[in-house]
């Protein structure tokens, strides 16, 4: 057998993936960013969102369910993770409860129609999986019995629960028209105003993180050694760099961002337009989180970051969750710095 999608031991065939699509794999474009950056895709992939199926519920295949949990970041690693694990074992995801992905997403994570019908059934899976930890990778979780339903569950927050599905995932995240539009007139702006130079766009976690019991479990905050080791790493490559920065400390950036360097702090913008801008900019520095991930890994060009500032201060509570080398969660294009 020929197989068009695989993971470890799991195997989608052509032949169902033809099916799925009525024995046609039609592509579609779709604006992801806030420039023109498009994504080629396979109409097969849509097979395993629900919306897209025709609704026979006894016909559906089998689920893997899931709740969404945590922020906007967090939700969309969900998304991403439970996508990739239902294309790998010929599922269907049905997902519940969305308070961030749905008000900013083109297309809804939920059924249009059917979607009680799908929860109650989901409500009677006799089968759970969870996660070990929230950052580190679980292959367990695509060894799933057949005849079952699944419940899995919690952050999933490892690439490798997608790795493949690239091109699938950035169109699954397309947000929604108005978002790309006010996140492209920003941009616009800045190319404007910044004529010729290299647009760099940096994400600096802070405030959430920065009270005793945060510091204690082991989450880092940037300091302002992560912006001087940022201008130092991009001004080398690019002599005309301006720095985009978005923060939940814009005065605490105003006043560290080491003087004699282009930057700009980005203000009184959604965390979705905030994100799309981080972008569809020319490279990107992140910190900590979730929010920080995605906007490196939906940048396409050099996304660099500080090794125990994106995964935690070491033997902590929080790092721990991490994994001893952190290589499931930071993506393996990326760069320390």
């Amino acid at each position: 057998m020929n197989c068009a999608f695989s993971h470890g031991n799991s195997c989608v065939s052509e032949s169902f993936l033809l099916g799925c699509v009525a024995g046609s794999l039609i592509s579609t474009t779709l604006v992801l960013h806030a420039e023109k950056v498009t994504t080629t895709v396979s109409k097969a992939w849509e097979s395993f969102f629900m919306w897209s199926y025709p609704f026979v519920l006894d016909e559906y295949p089998k689920l893997i369910c899931h709740y969404f949990t945590g922020r906007l970041g967090n939700e969309m690693f969900q998304y991403a993770s439970i996508l990739g694990l239902a294309y790998a074992t010929n599922r269907t995801a049905v997902f519940m409860r969305s308070e961030q992905l749905d008000t900013v997403l083109e297309k809804p994570t939920t059924h249009p129609t059917k979607q009680k019908w799908l929860e109650a059934r989901c409500l009677k899976a006799p089968k759970e999986k969870y996660e070990r930890s929230c950052c580190t990778f679980n292959d367990q979780l695509f060894n799933l019995e057949p005849d079952f339903d699944y419940y899995i569950a919690l952050y999933l927050m490892s690439w490798k629960y997608f790795k493949g599905a690239d091109k699938e995932i950035r169109h699954a995240l397309t947000f929604k028209q108005s978002i790309r539009e006010e996140a492209a007139e920003i941009v616009r702006g800045y190319r404007q105003v910044f004529q010729g130079s290299t647009l760099i766009g940096v994400h600096a976690r802070k405030g959430d993180l920065e009270d005793d019991y945060n510091t204690k479990l082991g989450y880092p905050t940037v300091t302002a050694e992560f912006f001087n080791r940022t201008v130092n790493y991009f001004e080398n490559l690019f002599p005309k760099a301006v720095f985009i920065v978005a923060s939940d400390s814009v005065r605490w950036c105003k006043a560290n961002f080491p003087p004699g360097h282009t930057e700009t702090i980005m203000e009184n913008h959604s965390p979705a337009v905030d994100l799309l801008v981080l972008a569809s900019l020319d490279h990107v520095a992140i910190s900590f989180g979730s929010y920080s991930w995605w906007a490196g890994y939906l940048n396409q060009g050099k996304v660099v970051y500080v090794k125990n500032l994106i995964t935690g201060v070491p033997n902590t509570s929080i790092g721990n969750t991490f994994g001893p080398d952190g290589k499931d969660f930071i993506y393996p294009t990326w760069t320390a710095i």
